[in-house]
């Protein structure tokens, strides 16, 4: 019956309470937002939990290789601003990764919310609430959506925005400008 085929077709990868790879003393909490691309690479959401706390993560797996690509509390690739909180990752076949990202800060200058690319070791900040829109002048970014990174690298995400034209829309940023 169903239950058997569940046994032989279903395999276990990961468990909540396994350790960290490379953070000792951290485990895994629940597991959410899940994002698997043509080559069984995931990508997803977790906590990293330590007796003291708890720290909302993004991770990736390839084949039984877990990395940690970002967690709260992890300085972010902007000016003095420290990851607080992750939209849902996505990743295409080629193993780059997008997500937004929101940001405690230490500064007024620093930005609150981000959208990320990461390619290979290279991570890099798509647009950020401090950052006019295209085509909106005198508006400002104010939130991002979970992005969706394409199969040739370029990231869609949606956006809102604040100034005299506030509004929300869909932009797609490409590696070629």
């Amino acid at each position: 019956g169903p239950i058997a085929l569940a046994q032989t077709n279903t395999r276990l990868l990961l468990t909540s309470g396994a350790g960290v790879p490379g953070h000792g003393g951290l485990t895994f909490g629940a597991f959410s937002d899940l994002s698997m691309n043509g080559n069984q690479d995931i990508v997803f959401l977790s906590s990293l939990r330590s007796p003291r706390n708890e720290l909302r993560a993004v991770v990736r797996s390839t084949g039984v290789s877990f990395t940690v690509l970002a967690f709260q509390g992890l300085l972010a690739p902007t000016t003095r601003a420290t990851y607080e909180a992750f939209s849902a990752p996505s990743m295409n076949d080629a193993g780059v990764v997008a997500f937004a990202a929101t940001l405690s800060k230490d500064r007024d200058d620093a930005p609150t919310a981000i959208v990320v690319r990461q390619e290979s070791l290279k991570t890099r900040v798509l647009a950020s609430n401090l950052d006019p829109p295209p085509g909106v002048p005198g508006g400002k970014f104010e939130e991002f959506s979970a992005p969706l990174v394409t199969s040739d690298g370029n990231v869609l995400f949606g956006a809102r925005w604040s100034g005299k034209s506030a509004g929300s829309g869909l932009f797609l940023w490409t590696p070629r400008g």
